[in-house]
């Protein structure tokens, strides 16, 4: 006798997708590196030398015709170095010391001069000007 085996076939039907919306693959983004030691150290040199701040502040008294108020008053004023000074325009000495500090008797006319002697270290040239001027002025 034979033997009859029915088999069934059975559909499965897939279900339908929808697509709603599509999604873009974005990479991330890697933070800005920070600077190094080094790069921070040689910016703040830079800064330093720019805005021109010294180290350490020279004796204003060396010059004819400033005392120890004016030294402060020119200090408050942000000149603290014989190069400042040196730079400096008589008009700008003196609307500070005559005009805003009330010091009338100050005459700033040979100031620069003198100081851009002190700032080049030039000590003998600087003493025999002085021997010349007196209270900062030339007689």
């Amino acid at each position: 006798m034979v033997e009859e085996t029915v088999v069934e076939e059975t559909v499965v039907e897939e279900p339908e997708v929808e697509v709603v919306e599509e999604v873009a693959v974005v990479e991330p983004v890697e933070p800005e590196p920070e600077p190094i030691v080094e790069e921070v150290v040689a910016a703040e040199a830079v800064r330093s030398a720019v805005v021109d701040v010294p180290l350490e502040p020279d004796d204003l008294k060396k010059v004819e015709g400033i005392g120890p108020k004016i030294a402060g008053i020119l200090n408050d004023a942000g000149i603290v170095t014989f190069e400042q000074l040196s730079k400096t325009d008589v008009e700008t000495l003196d609307r500070i010391v005559r005009q805003e500090a009330g010091i009338t008797i100050a005459n700033p006319g040979t100031w620069p001069e003198q100081a851009a002697l002190a700032a080049e270290g030039q000590w003998d040239i600087l003493e025999k000007l002085q021997d010349e001027l007196k209270g900062g002025r030339r007689v």
